[in-house]
């Protein structure tokens, strides 16, 4: 199973996934010094065939 952990939740959670043999990568390394909006990581995991794994209760 593939994974994008969403900004708000910590690196080490990624970390975590990929010890337990999942593919995860955090929003933290897409995005280029700025907030990324729900929109963007929604087409990104869509794009990429990933889970999103967020703590946002409004997460569109």
């Amino acid at each position: 199973m593939k994974f994008l952990v969403d900004e708000q939740l910590p690196e080490s959670l990624c970390r975590f996934l990929l010890a337990k043999g999942f593919d995860a990568v955090h929003v933290n390394t897409l995005r280029s010094g700025q907030k990324m909006p729900d929109l963007d990581i929604c087409k990104k995991s869509v794009k990429a065939s990933r889970v999103v794994v967020s703590k946002d209760s409004d997460f569109s």
